[in-house]
């Protein structure tokens, strides 16, 4: 069993021993370039070629470690599928962060890493993962928290740029 992980925008292809999702994130991470990281899923896809400049000129502007925007699942309407009560632009930092830790404990959408970009300085390098090799369900939560918890300044787009694939 092998699996194929792309870390982009400098695509590379790792492969290695099929070990879940947490360590394949983990290895992605650790082989990753730049000063920021996406992640996605390997079955869903972008749905806007711009996305990443646009990503990229808006945590410029906004001078944010973290920016998260929409996602849809159904590519012909494009709606939105998860409704923040966030306005276009708005910057997170301080006290503000607790409307975004309040989504973290609702177990809202907000626990999954497709819809963020984020300073690599944000991840916790240090932390050995390798206690948690059981772990299959929540892995982008169980990710997340840490990168969430480093980052001083978070910006919403409410752009759709993301097709969430759920069949």
């Amino acid at each position: 069993n092998l699996s194929v992980s792309v870390v982009v925008p400098h695509k590379r292809v790792i492969e290695k021993e099929n070990t879940g999702s947490l360590f394949t994130r983990r290895v992605c991470l650790e082989a990753s370039k730049g000063d920021y990281i996406y992640i996605m899923d390997a079955d869903d896809s972008l749905i806007d070629k711009d996305m990443l400049k646009k990503v990229k000129d808006t945590l410029q502007n906004s001078n944010c470690d973290m920016v998260f925007f929409n996602c849809t699942t159904d590519m012909e309407s494009k709606l939105s599928h998860y409704e923040y009560p966030f306005s276009e632009g708005e910057v997170f930092a301080g006290e503000d962060l607790k409307k975004i830790y309040d989504l973290v404990l609702e177990g809202s959408t907000f626990n999954i890493l497709w819809n963020k970009v984020f300073k690599r300085t944000l991840v916790d390098w240090d932390e050995d993962y390798s206690e948690y090799g059981h772990v299959t369900n929540g892995t982008d939560a169980f990710q997340m928290i840490p990168i969430l918890s480093n980052a001083k300044r978070i910006v919403y787009m409410s752009d759709v740029f993301y097709f969430y694939r759920t069949q």
